[in-house]
């Protein structure tokens, strides 16, 4: 059976299309696309447009948060942040480039509940004190010591 020209190049553009859409597809599928990170925060502002946050292993670290964040971010906030691949051979403690911040959820704020109690105690004892509260996770309580030891 003779496939007339025309014929012929509509199965050419139709194949063309569906390979096409087959390289689309696995494009989108491998292409990586961020890397998101969960953290609390520790302080917010810290500096300009910055904020002052922890990782799931307690390391502190800033990142400057970006226009989309929800406005009323705040010390204890639970949130993920997304951003480009070379984070993860980048610099430690700092997080450039956050392109979205989602708010997970929320602990208490512990800088509001422990922070003037702890500038009273002379600093020789303020690192006791901080390992002290049970109820803080690592990054809580590093966060607390690092602006504690700011105050001075």
């Amino acid at each position: 059976m003779k496939v007339s020209p025309s014929r012929r190049l509509l199965l050419w553009v139709a194949a063309g299309l569906l390979l096409a859409l087959l390289v689309a597809g696995l494009t989108w599928h491998l292409w990586p696309r961020g890397v998101r990170t969960q953290a609390e925060i520790i302080q917010y502002p810290f500096g300009e447009g910055d904020a002052l946050a922890a990782d799931e292993s307690g390391a502190l670290f800033t990142f400057a948060v970006p226009q989309n964040a929800p406005a009323d971010l705040a010390p204890g906030d639970l949130v993920t942040l997304t951003g480009p691949d070379y984070w993860l051979y980048s610099s430690p403690m700092i997080y450039q480039d956050v392109k979205k911040v989602e708010r997970t959820g929320s602990r208490p704020d512990f800088v509001a509940l422990y922070y003037s109690q702890l500038a009273q105690l002379p600093a020789a004892d303020r690192e006791e004190a901080i390992q002290d509260l049970e109820n803080l996770n690592a990054g809580e309580k590093a966060g607390l010591a690092y602006l504690l030891e700011m105050e001075n």
